[in-house]
Order: structure tokens, then sequence, then C-alpha cells
């Protein structure tokens, strides 16, 4: 059983004593208040996962251009390697070169263009997680059952997120995008 609802049965437990017994308020007030913060939750798990491909996207996008560059300086030294054992130079070993410079340049291209698109998938689903988190409608704080309630899961929220409710810098928006652009 997760943090989660172990924090939510012991809470409803606690009620349940406090409320004596088994009502049909109390039922509806915990089966709601359970059914927004576990869509609160898959929410921020959803922009949590995304945020970490993004940093794998990126951190992969780094070792692609450095196998790159490894296999250009292979490429070239083997040519240079071998037209020193053919006895050429000059202008053949020049254009050998420079296709071997643009073969590179390309891989690149192509690596940066798929990172890229990758990136884009990532920010979607980001921005698709974030709108369904911001249309979970809050939890009504008038029942005083539901507010408590509602406190109690927050506060365990609040406690394992480092006060951040697990959103961090998604809140900036266009902001955070522009950082994972270009």
């Amino acid at each position: 059983m997760n943090l989660f609802a172990q924090t939510a049965q012991t809470g409803i437990q606690t009620l349940h004593l406090l409320g004596g017994g088994d009502n049909a308020g109390t039922v509806q007030a915990y089966n709601q208040a359970y059914g927004l913060q576990s869509a609160r939750f898959a929410a921020l798990n959803r922009i949590n996962t995304a945020e970490g491909n993004i940093a794998a996207i990126n951190q992969d996008r780094v070792l692609t251009n450095v196998a790159i560059e490894m296999n250009q300086q292979q490429a070239e030294a083997m040519a240079q390697v071998n037209a020193a054992a053919a006895g050429v130079s000059g202008g053949s070993i020049d254009t050998v070169m420079q296709g071997i410079a643009g073969n590179a340049a390309m891989a690149r291209q192509r690596a940066k263009a798929e990172a890229n698109q990758l990136t884009e998938q990532q920010l979607s689903g980001i921005n698709n997680a974030f709108m369904d988190l911001k249309s979970i409608p809050d939890t009504p704080e008038s029942d005083p059952l539901m507010a408590g309630l509602s406190a109690g899961i927050d506060a365990t929220v609040q406690y394992f997120t480092g006060g951040s409710g697990g959103v961090s810098n998604i809140q900036q928006g266009e902001a955070f995008a522009s950082l994972w652009r270009g």
C-alpha cells in the first residue's frame, strides 16, 4: 500500500472514530477527497516523469554528440593513415576529409532534431498534465469533515514534496519550456 493510501486510510479511520461510526456523509466525504487527491497525484506523477525524461533526453544528446565526435576523429585518422600509406596527398584527401566532416554535421543535426522532437513531446505531456491538474476542483472546505481530511492529505503532500507540492518549476509556464528548447 502506498504512503498516500495509508495516510488517507489512517485519516478516515480517525474520522470514523470521531464521527461515531459509518454514515453516508463520511463515506461520501472520504471518496470525494480521495478521488480528488488521487487525480492530483496522478497529474503530478506525469509531470515528474516527463521532467525526468527531458533530463534523460538532454543527457543522451550530449552523449550522442560525444560519440559522433569520436567517430569523426577516428574516420579522419583512418583516412589520413590510408592516404599516407598509399602516398596520396592534396585535393583527394581534402575531399575525403570534407565528406567526413559533412557526414558528422548531418549526424549531429539529425540527433539534435530527434532530441528536440522528443523534448517537445514531453513538454506537451507536461502541459496536458498541468492542465489536468488545474482542472481538478478544490476540495470543498465548507464541510468540516472534508476540510479536515483535505488538510491532512495536503500536509502529507507538503511534507513529502518539500513544500513544493510536486509541481516544481512547471508553474513558471513558458519560461520553463524555453529552457529545454534549442
